[in-house]
């Protein structure tokens, strides 16, 4: 954060100390400069410890490695994430973490740990200094399957089963190419089986054989009753991911009482607006369809989503009238088209589902 902005929080707050009181929502947005958490005799490890009904917390911006941060800085953090009011906390791109903050983390109601990793010298039994109560439990937990994960649950796993015993919505983003995404995103469906009700997958389209082909198995989710498959296309002209039927028929197998599907696709170079391909995206959808009708007795809604990436802006396919038009209203929603902005930053959304956040420092809740 290389910012005035703790500074004139910081007067604010000597000022009027009772606003310290309506901040629930905190965000440390990291720079892209190497090894720089905050600018030289910053304030902000003053500001932080001030935040006293604090609800939520992030750390989000441009790779870092916790060792790098300040020890003033440090400290604040961690006596932030110790804080009794706080339960969502959401840490996105840092490395080398103390398992204390690991360990307060997993008593939150909320957690998004995104290309987090522990420090790997660290004794995994040497959780000392904790300050929270463990009465709060997880409920939400987001993840990116990528290879830190591993560590994660792996220390995890040491504490006990116990600290995933309550989960009941999971959020995953499997890596492409990734030879552990399937592993862990096993591990983790083991760990909340007993109590997962919802799952939101973010897939790379060409990432979704990799999973069909290991087999991950959905089938001990005995009260998931809620999926969100959130599918990011990379082939040219793709609207329909070619294992998209083959997934939801491994549903049908699995979870036969599902009451909620959501398929949201993103089409990256949509240009002009023309749709190629439309027979063959109409049979796709019709198989689809006839997955979908009879396969799930409790199903309430199927909703499908599109977001183009379109050039010129102006100009969007009627994806709409394509996927009414073969699919059966018993099985499917349409959602209004959503029109993407720029590739890379509608990509960087994607990464995290409380982005969002980024562009603002702290935020007043009466």
């Amino acid at each position: 954060m290389l910012t005035d902005a703790p500074s004139k929080l910081y007067a604010l707050l000597l000022q009027s100390p009772q606003i310290a009181l309506y901040i629930r929502d905190f965000t440390i947005q990291r720079s892209p400069h190497p090894n720089l958490w905050m600018q030289p005799n910053s304030l902000l490890p003053l500001v932080l410890p001030l935040l006293c009904r604090i609800k939520q917390f992030s750390i989000f911006g441009f790779w870092g490695d916790w060792l790098d941060i300040p020890n003033s800085l440090a400290s604040a953090i961690l006596h932030v994430i110790s804080s009794v009011t706080l339960d969502r906390l959401h840490v996105l791109n840092v490395t080398n973490v103390p398992s204390v903050l690991l360990h307060n983390a997993l008593s939150m109601r909320v957690l998004s740990l995104y290309f987090v990793g522990l420090n790997p010298t660290e004794d995994p039994g040497a959780l000392v200094h904790i300050h929270r109560p463990q009465s709060i439990s997880l409920e939400d937990l987001n993840l990116s399957l990528d290879s830190k994960v591993g560590g994660i649950l792996g220390r995890v796993q040491a504490l006990g089963s116990v600290r995933f015993a309550n989960v009941r919505r999971l959020a995953v983003n499997p890596i492409p190419n990734s030879m552990n995404s399937p592993y862990n995103f096993a591990r983790i469906l083991s760990a909340v089986e007993r109590t997962l009700e919802r799952i939101d997958i973010q897939w790379y389209e060409l990432s979704f054989q990799q999973f069909n082909d290991s087999q991950v198995d959905t089938s001990r989710l005995g009260r998931l009753r809620t999926v969100q498959l959130r599918i990011i296309m990379q082939e040219a002209g793709a609207v329909i991911p070619k294992y998209l039927r083959h997934a939801i028929h491994n549903l049908t197998v699995n979870n036969p009482r599902l009451e909620s599907l959501t398929v949201v696709l993103y089409i990256p170079n949509v240009e002009g607006a023309e749709i190629a391909g439309t027979k063959s995206i109409a049979r796709q959808l019709r198989k689809i369809d006839a997955e979908l009708s009879g396969s799930f007795p409790a199903l309430r809604e199927a909703r499908w989503e599109i977001v183009p990436e379109c050039s010129p802006p102006n100009l969007v396919p009627d994806y709409e009238e394509l996927f009414v038009a073969n699919l059966s209203p018993h099985t499917a929603t349409w959602c209004p088209v959503r029109r993407a902005g720029l590739p890379k930053a509608r990509r960087g959304r994607l990464a995290v589902a409380t982005a969002q956040e980024h562009l603002t420092l702290f935020t007043l809740d009466p």
